[in-house]
């Protein structure tokens, strides 16, 4: 993945996001998940999915209700992403 990434940084001429940051140093697995594993894909599903269906829903019903749809949005297109791999 590494080589891919620097590929492409070669090729397109700018500077990709970091794909991971430290996994070993986690301190919990909410850690590990969260803040150090796969975070171009994180920010991704996060800019492409959840913030958009939150900020729709958030027009139309409460907060919280508003962060579980994006949530489970998100979740549901991570899914498919991994069983279409």
């Amino acid at each position: 993945l590494a080589l891919l990434k620097y590929l492409a940084m070669i090729t397109l001429g700018c500077e990709l996001e970091p794909m991971f940051d430290e996994p070993y140093l986690a301190t919990s697995l909410q850690d590990f998940w969260g803040r150090r594993w796969n975070l171009m894909v994180s920010s991704i599903l996060r800019s492409g999915i959840y913030a958009p269906v939150r900020r729709v829903c958030g027009r139309l019903m409460s907060s919280d209700r508003a962060r579980l749809i994006g949530f489970l949005a998100t979740f549901i297109v991570s899914g498919a992403f991994h069983e279409l791999m």
